[in-house]
């Protein structure tokens, strides 16, 4: 009697072994090698008020970081360029289609300012926030070392943080390189 209540249990244990297994495995297609450097390109393309035309560039990044099993990838502002931008995203698994490894952002945070030093005004300090569900990325490559983006699309809004502030929508685009701290 035993072993028939064993043969039973068979296909649920089998059933829990792989639905472990396909609940901790991340869908990245890893590869192997490095990058020098973390860099950026963003841009803000489009604007409901005054901050389109803006462009982060990060050449020189010292604070950074890439967490493939949590899909977290934080970018710091450039150690010497302005304006200031720092992008902190978490991304879904990739999805493979015809344009290539696509993961959509579900928590996008991005900070910027105008200078690093001056009065709040010459600062201009905004923290914007993921506004749409439709926001990508399109992985060129990804390894457990870092992961490379040949194209962002975020739709994003303004925090309000105080009295005044006006309410603004973006869309920022860009590319980006950062390797795991």
């Amino acid at each position: 009697m035993k072993l028939i209540e064993n043969k039973r249990l068979w296909p649920v244990i089998l059933f829990i072994t792989i639905f472990t297994y396909s609940c901790t495995k991340t869908n990245f297609d890893t590869k192997g090698g490095n990058v020098d450097k973390t860099e950026y390109e963003l841009h803000i393309s489009a604007s409901t008020g005054n901050s389109a035309g803006k462009f982060y560039n990060g050449n020189n990044v010292s604070s950074y970081s890439w967490d493939i099993d949590a899909g977290a990838i934080f970018m710091g502002t450039d150690d010497y360029e302005e304006p200031l931008g720092t992008l902190t995203l978490k991304i879904d698994s990739p999805v493979k289609t015809d344009t290539g490894t696509i993961a959509y952002i579900f928590e996008a945070l991005f900070s910027t300012s105008d200078k690093r030093v001056g009065t709040a005004d010459e600062i201009n300090g905004r923290l914007y926030e993921l506004n749409s569900l439709k926001s990508y990325i399109i992985i060129d490559e990804v390894a457990v070392n870092y992961i490379k983006v040949k194209d962002l699309m975020i739709l994003m809004k303004r925090v309000l943080v105080n009295q005044g502030d006006e309410p603004e929508e973006i869309t920022v685009k860009g590319k980006f390189t950062v390797k795991k701290n």
